[in-house]
């Protein structure tokens, strides 16, 4: 009977230094793995009673003419952080009152109107720019008198060498980008109706420009904006431009890679993911039973890394590697940071159209300068890159080997363009 009493008591000891053992271990959060920190970048965090920033001018461009810009900015940024209960000093706590004060007054409906519409005709039939802009003329005259010292600003921006896009809450608004899609319709407007050799001199230098502000550091959607506007000005270069001798230098590797905008993603995710606040009802160690912050982050971040391998490969590799890429499956069930788990695996999206929409944009700028040489398709195939040029009636192509059905509108666009 003593015997399988201690038994008893031996197997209870037991039991209780394994649970003991067993609840230590699953609250213990790992280190931030060599790979993480690389992509957490200081420069993007939250930053309390700044004056002056880059950002800030981007997020004020809608200022009235004799407001700075970065007054209006600083004030929408802090407003949004401050809803997040972040500690700011009296002068950082803006009313939306005083932003509206500040904001110009917007285009007439009309005006947007007609700017919607030549977004559409770049979009889908940009050989009829030219001619949308010169039945429009007066419009666009009208818009450039009030809305000229909005366009310089940004311009001022768009030449700036130090922009940071600054993190904002995760449920917070996103800045006005539709104002950068006005300002830049307008200018390239504006450049559209100098004269044919003034056109494409300034043209060259907005894409040069657009295509060096993708050096910044840009979220993601921002690099995308930039792109968008660099596919348009392509159109409009290219109808001022043919057998002209002009060359777009293609896009840097750095363009092409999705690094610097996962550093903005990761940045967000372990601001967000250390933010999580503890569920009413449950303590502290008891929420650490199912989620660890850094753990989580590891796992985004190992997931996310083979989506930036692919996007920095050459370009056969890229195309062969493609279509037959396949991100790690992860069971949603696992006994240690299971809620983290899931919170991991949501913020990893499929990454793999921001990497082939650079590749895109790449090949219509190659097409764009081979139209400009007027070398033959035979002499054009010898590259040594890969890329695949073929004729299509009376345009100059290469060929995508990715079915257009498959991927998204904004993807699925022709970089064939007319010898």
């Amino acid at each position: 009977m003593r015997i399988m009493i201690k038994k008893v008591l031996l197997g209870l000891v037991i039991l209780a230094f394994g649970s003991g053992g067993l609840v230590y271990w699953l609250q213990q959060d790992d280190e931030l793995s060599a790979q993480t920190k690389a992509l957490i970048d200081a420069d993007y965090a939250f930053q309390s009673d700044l004056k002056q920033h880059p950002f800030f001018y981007a997020w004020g461009m809608d200022a009235k003419a004799d407001v700075e810009p970065e007054s209006l900015g600083r004030l929408r940024y802090y407003e949004q952080w401050q809803q997040q209960g972040k500690s700011l000093s009296s002068a950082n706590k803006a009313a939306p009152m005083q932003i509206q004060q500040l904001q110009k007054h917007p285009l007439l409906a009309e005006q947007k109107q007609v700017l919607d519409e030549l977004n559409q005709v770049l979009l889908q039939t940009p050989e009829q720019s030219e001619s949308f802009i010169r039945q429009h003329q007066s419009q666009f005259v009208a818009m450039f008198t009030t809305e000229q010292f909005a366009i310089q600003r940004y311009l001022h921006w768009l030449n700036s060498t130090d922009y940071v896009s600054l993190l904002l809450p995760a449920d917070g608004a996103l800045p006005d980008y539709q104002t950068l899609r006005d300002l830049h319709l307008l200018h390239a407007v504006q450049l559209s109706l100098k004269s044919k050799d003034e056109s494409k001199t300034a043209l060259l230098q907005y894409i040069s420009a657009l295509q060096n502000m993708q050096g910044q550091k840009l979220s993601m959607i921002e690099k995308y904006i930039m792109q968008n506007f660099m596919w348009q000005s392509l159109d409009m270069l290219n109808l001022k431009a043919q057998h002209a001798s002009v060359h777009v230098a293609p896009l840097t590797q750095h363009a092409l890679s999705l690094r610097q905008s996962m550093r903005y993603e990761v940045s967000q995710n372990a601001h967000s993911f250390q933010s999580i606040a503890v569920p009413k009802g449950m303590s502290d160690w008891q929420y650490r039973l199912v989620y660890l912050p850094n753990r989580s982050l590891n796992q985004q971040v190992k997931d996310i890394e083979p989506y930036i391998a692919l996007s920095e490969l050459s370009y056969l590799d890229f195309l062969q590697q493609y279509e037959h890429f396949q991100p790690e499956k992860r069971s949603k069930y696992v006994l240690k940071n299971s809620v983290g788990n899931i919170l991991a695996q949501v913020a990893v999206v499929d990454w793999r159209p921001y990497a082939l929409r650079s590749r895109i944009l790449d090949n219509k700028i190659r097409v764009f300068n081979a139209v400009q040489k007027q070398e033959s398709v035979e002499e054009l195939n010898k590259n040594r890159e890969g890329y695949d040029y073929y004729q299509k009636g009376h345009q100059l192509c290469l060929k995508q080997p990715f079915s257009q059905q498959k991927l998204p509108a904004y993807l699925a666009q022709d970089t064939c363009m007319p010898i």
